[in-house]
């Protein structure tokens, strides 16, 4: 997981409740969680990718904000020869393309599920009679 803000968090949690190993990286220090695996690493250095250890990662989830780092993010792991998956929340949709040909599997644009989250609640509240 690249980037801890909401985001991140949400699918560091998700990941977790369903058992699976996760692990959280971001440049900011005040996200570094000792509760949690997160630590910290500016995937913008190139020195941070000589460092990463990717022989057990099955995965990566793109959830920093900027389209650059995720494009950074992306070339330096498919370099070290990582053939796992790698999807990116974008918050638009022209940023897909670029990051598509730099080798992300998937893109998923974040306002998507933000709606489906709200349509699902609105659904669970309209099979919930008020008093």
């Amino acid at each position: 997981m690249l980037g801890m803000g909401r985001t991140g968090n949400a699918a560091y949690d998700f990941f977790t409740d369903k058992g699976l190993s996760a692990v959280g990286i971001d440049s900011d220090p005040n996200k570094i969680n000792n509760q949690r695996r997160v630590f910290y690493g500016d995937i913008e250095d190139v020195g941070f990718w000589h460092h990463l250890n990717i022989n057990h990662l099955a995965a990566a989830t793109l959830a920093t904000p900027e389209l650059e780092s995720k494009l950074i993010a992306t070339r330096e792991l498919r370099k070290a020869g990582f053939t796992g998956h790698i999807i990116a929340g974008i918050h638009f949709q022209d940023e897909a393309a670029p990051l598509h040909a730099a080798g992300v599997d998937q893109t998923y644009l974040l306002m998507t599920g933000a709606g489906i989250g709200i349509a699902e609640k609105t659904w669970e509240s309209l099979q919930t009679p008020l008093l």
